[in-house]
């Protein structure tokens, strides 16, 4: 039935994580994450994929990252490797408390005390690309920066295009592999529409790979057969 449809793809693409080490708990854009209301981070220390877009020009993503104590925030971006996205990109800043002038303008006004390092995009050079597990497909590697024993506050992750362009892209915070029960029911439920492009704005290459059907060897794990 369709239940155990999806329950089975989701395992399969759970099978992977054991051979990737970009296995990242996966989540769909419900509603534009706006400064006004952003996407809320409360654990930024394991991982967590964000599909989500740049749905018109000007388009601006926020992601709130809330540090209770100190803490490596890990941040990187990705594209779906699309004919369209050939030259399409991503700019993202970390915005939080003591951290440097940004670079460029930014499209929010940062409040006061805060700075920011800003990751250009690179979508004009040549980039390298790998098979997302979740859902099989081929995305282009984007640039990733981590800011060590950041203090205890709160961050944001500013995402735009520079150029005016629009389309999709994955936002990937925090590096820690653990899949306990609340991160197997989210990929649970998001890996099948991963895998049906229901995260893409455009008409896209179909799945690359098949995920394997894994074992959950203990909470906290996954094995592959």
């Amino acid at each position: 039935n369709s239940k155990l449809t999806i329950l089975t793809a989701a395992a399969g693409a759970l099978g992977t994580l054991a051979m990737s080490a970009s296995a990242h708990v996966p989540f769909l854009e419900e509603t534009d994450y706006t400064p006004e209301k952003p996407y809320i981070v409360h654990d930024a220390e394991n991982s967590k994929s964000l599909s989500a877009r740049i749905g018109k020009p000007g388009d601006v993503d926020v992601y709130r990252i809330d540090l209770e104590k100190p803490a490596r925030i890990y941040t990187a971006t990705n594209i779906p490797w699309c004919p369209q996205y050939e030259t399409f990109g991503v700019t993202y800043a970390l915005a939080g408390p003591g951290l440097p002038a940004p670079a460029i303008p930014l499209p929010v006004t940062l409040p006061e005390g805060y700075g920011a390092v800003v990751v250009r995009d690179t979508s004009e050079q040549t980039r390298e690309s790998w098979v997302e597990p979740f859902s099989g497909r081929k995305m282009w590697l984007g640039e990733e920066y981590a800011l060590d024993a950041a203090p205890a506050g709160t961050y944001t992750m500013i995402i735009w295009n520079e150029r005016g362009q629009t389309g999709d892209y994955i936002a990937v915070i925090g590096e820690g592999e653990v899949f306990n029960a609340p991160e197997i029911r989210q990929t649970v439920a998001t890996s099948p529409k991963l895998r049906d492009g229901a995260n893409l704005m455009v008409n896209c290459n179909p799945t690359v790979a098949a995920p394997q059907r894994p074992n959950f060897a203990k909470p906290g794990s996954v094995t592959s057969n």
